[in-house]
């Protein structure tokens, strides 16, 4: 074992390191003993499946994540790059909404965007990011996931309208 004399007189080798990991920790540090700034873990999910918005209904989106953090003081951090296009109408702008939700109730800030009026060249597509984070709270299961609705493009818009997906990503850090 280690003893405060030994810490003291620098005398720690790593002899005594692999009997500690090898007795307390079985090889892998504990996530506990992290220090603030390391991730915990990290969770993806991609989707690329289209959309096609008409109204104004929100329409859940497949990107959907299970999650249950390590550590009820750590951040989270989730992301969602999502593949959105809008075109405005002849006398109205297009406009698109977009939010995470955590277990089905709205989590953050909406993610509205909107574009011009007229023909072609009132048209947004791109990928477009959003980013809420919270204090974990407690190592309970959640779930993260995504809806997106036209809020009053008159010739609708999209979720993902070309090749390529949108992804959701969900990591939790020590803080």
């Amino acid at each position: 074992s280690v003893d405060s004399a030994e810490l003291i007189d620098g005398a720690v080798d790593d002899s005594h390191i692999g009997a500690l990991a090898a007795s307390k920790l079985s090889g892998t540090v504990a996530t506990a003993r992290l220090p603030a700034g390391s991730l915990l873990q990290v969770a993806t999910d991609y989707d690329g499946d289209i959309i096609n918005m008409s109204n104004n209904s929100w329409n859940t989106t497949n990107l959907s994540i299970a999650f249950t953090p390590k550590r009820a003081d750590s951040k989270i951090i989730v992301t969602a790059h999502l593949n959105l296009f809008m075109a405005g109408g002849g006398t109205q702008h297009g406009s698109a909404q977009a939010q995470i939700y955590k277990d089905s109730s709205a989590f953050g800030e909406l993610l509205w965007l909107w574009c011009g009026y007229g023909g072609t060249e009132a048209q947004l597509a791109q990928a477009s990011p959003v980013t809420v984070e919270e204090v974990s709270g407690s190592t309970s299961a959640r779930t993260y996931s995504v809806q997106v609705r036209n809020y009053e493009t008159q010739a609708g818009s999209t979720f993902n309208p070309y090749t390529g997906k949108s992804a959701l990503i969900v990591m939790e850090i020590a803080v």
